[in-house]
């Protein structure tokens, strides 16, 4: 469709069979299209999509752009739940919601892209998702089929300490846990754990340090 617009002949957006507004507004689709409202004063012509997927008419033909209300932009599709491996966030215009992928590996991660759920075969440290093998400090169980930090190593992730040895009585004990009486500091990936005996009351307040005094 066209319409007169200063004298001229507009073509009417893609799609309408008329228009107004300045050939900027549909009023009527053509055959197989329905109209619907795009903005303030301005509609355009759409074909329904499947999953509540609105399909819009443009340069390039009927294209797919909005969810209905309640619904969430999945690639090109419309969900009313984000699936698993991705949470919801708001789109880049700031008024649809969208689901958007977790980090690799992560199988349930909050709003600010923090995992809560690793995978099979990953173990969850800081919010991110370790591979369970013993280059990261890690080993798989085969009788309970969970992924298990090596003590003794001398790297710690998760564990309460690990000095680099399994020897108990020096503070982290040959399981990895922290003696009763004893303050240690954790660890990282790359720094084993120190342990004090009878510090005082005051020094676990010092960052970093974790107890299980027996005096407290």
């Amino acid at each position: 469709g066209q319409m007169a617009v200063d004298g001229d002949c507009v073509s009417c957006p893609p799609g309408c069979d008329s228009c107004s507004n300045g050939a900027y507004s549909c009023v009527a689709c053509e055959s197989g299209l329905v109209l619907r409202q795009l903005n303030r004063g301005v509609n355009g012509c759409q074909e329904q999509c499947d999953d509540w997927l609105v399909k819009l008419t443009g340069d390039q033909g009927v294209i797919c752009r909005d969810c209905e209300r309640f619904y969430y932009e999945d690639g090109m599709r419309c969900v009313q739940e984000c699936p698993d491996g991705s949470f919801v966030r708001k789109t880049q215009d700031g008024w649809k919601m969208a689901c958007s992928r977790c980090r690799e590996n992560c199988l349930r991660c909050t709003a600010g892209d923090d995992c809560l759920v690793c995978l099979a075969g990953f173990v969850l440290v800081g919010g991110r998702c370790v591979a369970c093998r013993e280059e990261y400090g890690f080993r798989f169980d085969e009788r309970s089929q969970v992924c298990l930090e090596l003590c003794g190593d001398g790297s710690n992730l998760i564990s309460e300490c690990d000095d680099g040895n399994v020897v108990s009585g020096d503070g982290c004990s040959s399981k990895c846990t922290i003696e009763e009486g004893f303050y240690c500091y954790r660890g990282e990936f790359l720094t084993p754990s120190w342990c004090l005996e009878n510090i005082t009351k005051t020094a676990h307040q010092v960052s970093g340090l974790y107890h299980r005094p027996s005096d407290l």
